[in-house]
């Protein structure tokens, strides 16, 4: 894909394979903006000694951690930027001030005056009007090991969590609307607990696997999906089952709405956050689109 990613970025091995991961998505005839954030004062500081001394420190310390993109990016072109403020809101901000399609960043930051980027991932979820795409320590490894063996980007393989609400048919329509290749559309559905006895637990199961090919039928005749979009249903905690599915397939990306609706649905909401504990690939997060 081209256009412009913003890259959220704090030194940190994940921030590293975000880093780079950013650059392949933009691709040459794209834009990245590589922003380093440095955390406010605490109401426990004495804020004129931190703009003095303090706030310059981790000034110039954003701007010592930003001196090695260049060579992390081997001659691809950035613009970096040292922003003060909440990691969060400001890489927000930050992506509507650029007009950045998405921003990227590593699930996890680590140190005193770094973007602790641990948090800021999930913070990003509640706050964010674009896709935030999150690598965790696995996925940034693995494109760490990519980079250096030199393999040449493709159009991505997929796996989209869905469960009918509009976040995740956004997070489908984001999937088939951009350069892509084999894309598997997952419905997962936890079992139901077996405390409830037969037959109540075997009629429970059956409805939770009708509910979910209903679903998937009306999908697959909504869209005519063509031949490169395989669906599936799978059984277990939706978290774990997406994330094994793109273990199997060995798929480049997760995409998964910002949240799910209903009782009877995946609950996808709390599965974007769960992902970044379970899965060993780059997450796409699209958020639920608004409402007039």
């Amino acid at each position: 894909m081209t256009g412009t990613a913003l890259v959220g970025y704090d030194g940190s091995e994940t921030a590293r394979g975000a880093l780079m991961y950013a650059a392949q998505r933009v691709g040459l005839d794209g834009h990245l903006v590589v922003a380093h954030i440095v955390m406010p004062p605490t109401a426990y500081i004495d804020t004129r000694r931190y703009d003095d001394e303090l706030g310059g420190r981790a000034r110039g310390r954003g701007a010592d951690c930003l001196q090695e993109v260049d060579d992390i990016l081997d001659g691809v072109t950035a613009d970096q930027r040292v922003k003060e403020g909440p990691p969060a809101q400001m890489l927000v901000e930050l992506a509507r001030e650029t007009g950045a399609d998405e921003i990227v960043v590593g699930a996890r930051g680590f140190g005193t005056g770094r973007a602790l980027l641990g948090s800021v991932s999930h913070e990003l979820l509640h706050e964010t009007d674009r896709p935030v795409v999150i690598l965790t320590r696995r996925a940034a490894e693995q494109q760490t090991r990519r980079a250096a063996a030199g393999a040449a980007p493709d159009a991505p393989s997929e796996v989209v969590a869905y469960d009918g609400s509009p976040a995740a048919r956004a997070a489908l329509e984001y999937a088939l609307g951009r350069p892509h290749g084999h894309v598997t559309v997952v419905y997962a559905y936890d079992a139901p607990s077996n405390l409830l006895g037969a037959p109540y637990f075997g009629e429970a199961l059956t409805d939770s696997q009708l509910r979910g090919r209903e679903l998937l039928d009306e999908l697959q005749s909504e869209h005519r999906l063509g031949p490169d979009v395989e669906l599936d249903l799978l059984q277990g905690p939706p978290a774990e089952a997406v994330a094994h599915a793109a273990m199997v397939r060995d798929v480049d990306e997760i995409i998964v709405g910002s949240r799910g609706l209903g009782r009877f649905r995946g609950a996808f909401g709390s599965v974007s956050h769960a992902l970044l504990h379970e899965a060993d690939r780059p997450i796409v997060v699209v958020p639920q689109p608004t409402t007039a």
